[in-house]
């Protein structure tokens, strides 16, 4: 509120229009807020119910139809101390990929691939050989979507299934799952045939999805490259490093040890004004593979934890990789954030507790800032008069009542924008906390104290429903939680303390009034993570400026 004065005050605007210019730029942040971000974080169960009934509208679109053969096949399993993975051999499909350090609402593992809460079948993972169109073989020579293969062997966390065509070839596909969710698997054939045998080992992955809840980009000729998300999308690509489909808290990437080929079709339908999309992704293995030779698909199946998917982009030089993690344009500042976050965090054991001491170091490292604007500002309090008599000297010519004040402040060594320095500081600070609470696994279920039990979604108390004694539905606007008050009324009284003693109009004294409230409703739907770092932060400016009050009051001119 304070800057958006200031700018009105540097453009000469007169005090009418200063009000009302801030009041208008307020109430358009929190429209704005409401209407485009509020919506992506408030769940309405009921919707979502809906929405995974209607999945079956996609079904034709890629080809994703629930397995019904399941039931007359015996899986296998294949795990190790991170994950478990389930094989159907008819046609080679994953059919599960349990996260085991990670549990859903219903307090079972996290499935990647299959939902059985939400959809009938949320992805699926194919996996296949191909010939080229100029291969003169019979069309029943490589097994198809309905070849049920074999299990030739198989250990704790790895199995081989073998195929057998009625030509005498056999066919392998290994799997061994490694360290940090990665997944190997291996393709080779082995047999002799008049013809020669050329075959190209592919992964087929599938899905059904609502709209922009996911995204695609992949990695070639030295660039990075996202497929959008448009209602029907095509698209080929050769010599493909890399391919990730990441969702908010988990990445299912591939990538070889050559390079590959894709294909990429998305389409969507709309169904009772939902839009739902359905994708297909093909990567197949630019060479081919002859007899007596071996090729390697990896897959990351897991989820989008930083360390871990470093790790990974270091071990198989996977460049850029860990754009996979979206951290956006701010990453050069949320990366030494999260990962001082992570250290603090080893020593407490508890995030919230972590989150309100990396509040107080970033508040302390800024300490310098803060004592230079607030110099500043105390400076600018002591010519108060003087800037009054220049208003009255030169009237309504406010270009040289603008000169002259530059020129006082020029003579008392007074630089107006230091006080905005601190704000332009704290604002990527900010964003870049608001990015970490919000897409970071490791906030994801972590608790803190008392109702606080998730930190990344907004706080779940309600005052309309006291703090939820009462057992009533009220819509979002009514959802007014006890951390958005803190953080409005500790914001309150921090104007109040750093405006002490400085000159106020009575426009300028009704915005500061105003902003905690437009706070205060912008606020409901952050993550319960960040309102613990704004309010921290608005207690410790409290203690900070009382101190300063006092450490300025001897400044003179």
């Amino acid at each position: 509120m304070h800057v958006m004065y200031t700018i009105c005050k540097k453009f000469h605007l007169d005090m009418d229009k200063k009000f009302f210019a801030v009041l208008l730029l307020c109430i358009s942040l929190l429209i704005g807020w409401q209407i485009f971000v509020v919506p992506f974080f408030i769940k309405d169960s009921e919707k979502q119910e809906a929405l995974a009934r209607k999945y079956e509208y996609l079904e034709q679109s890629v080809d994703l139809t629930e397995d019904t053969t399941l039931q007359n096949v015996n899986l296998i399993d294949i795990e190790n101390d991170l994950i478990r993975v389930r094989i159907n051999p008819l046609g080679v499909i994953l059919h599960e990929v349990n996260l085991k350090k990670f549990s859903d609402h219903n307090g079972e593992a996290v499935d990647l691939l299959y939902n059985k809460h939400n959809s009938p079948q949320n992805y699926k993972c194919i996996f296949g050989l191909h010939s080229t169109s100029s291969e003169q073989l019979p069309e029943d020579f490589y097994p198809s979507a309905q070849s049920n293969w074999n299990l030739y062997k198989a250990t704790r966390d790895s199995a081989t299934l073998e195929f057998q065509n009625k030509y005498g070839v056999k066919f392998y596909i290994s799997f061994e799952i490694g360290e940090n969710y990665v997944l190997s698997v291996k393709y080779w054939f082995d047999g002799k045939f008049p013809i020669k045998i050329t075959t190209y080992p592919s992964v087929k992955i599938q899905k059904n999805t609502k709209e922009y809840q996911y995204s695609i980009m992949y990695f070639k000729n030295d660039k990075l490259y996202e497929i959008g998300q448009s209602d029907d999308e095509r698209l080929a690509a050769n010599d493909i490093k890399w391919l990730g489909i990441g969702e908010k808290y988990w990445l299912l990437a591939t990538f070889f040890h050559q390079t590959s080929s894709m294909k990429f079709i998305a389409k969507s339908v709309e169904v009772e004004g939902t839009k739902l999309i359905g994708y297909r992704v093909m990567m197949r293995a630019n060479n081919a593979l002859s007899l007596g030779e071996k090729s390697e698909i990896l897959l990351f199946m897991g989820p989008k934890q930083h360390s871990i998917v470093q790790q990974c982009e270091e071990k198989y030089s996977l460049t850029l990789f860990r754009k996979n993690m979206d951290f956006g344009v701010l990453y050069f500042i949320v990366v030494p954030i999260y990962t001082l976050l992570m250290e603090i965090n080893k020593l407490t054991n508890n995030f919230g507790v972590s989150i309100i001491l990396l509040t107080i170091i970033i508040k302390t490292l800024l300490a310098p800032i803060a004592y230079s604007g607030a110099k500043n500002t105390r400076k600018i309090s002591l010519i108060t008069p003087e800037i009054e008599k220049i208003k009255q000297q030169y009237g309504n010519d406010k270009i040289a009542a603008h000169n002259a004040t530059m020129t006082l402040y020029k003579r008392y060594k007074i630089k107006p924008l230091r006080t905005l320095l601190m704000l332009l500081i704290q604002l990527p600070i900010f964003f870049s906390l608001y990015k970490i609470f919000s897409i970071a696994i490791e906030m994801r279920h972590a608790p803190f104290a008392f109702w606080i039990t998730d930190l990344s979604i907004p706080d779940p108390s309600n005052i309309f429903n006291l703090f939820g004694l009462l057992n009533i539905s009220l819509p979002s606007i009514l959802n007014l939680n006890l951390l958005s008050l803190l953080m409005a009324g500790t914001l309150f009284i921090q104007q109040k303390v750093q405006m002490h003693g400085v000159p106020q109009s009575p426009e300028h004294s009704l915005a500061f009034k105003i902003m905690p409230v437009i706070m205060l409703f912008v606020s409901l739907s952050f993550p319960s993570g960040l309102m613990i770092y704004w309010i921290t932060s608005n207690v410790f400016s409290i203690v900070q400026q009382f101190y300063m009050r006092y450490a300025l009051n001897n400044i003179k001119l």
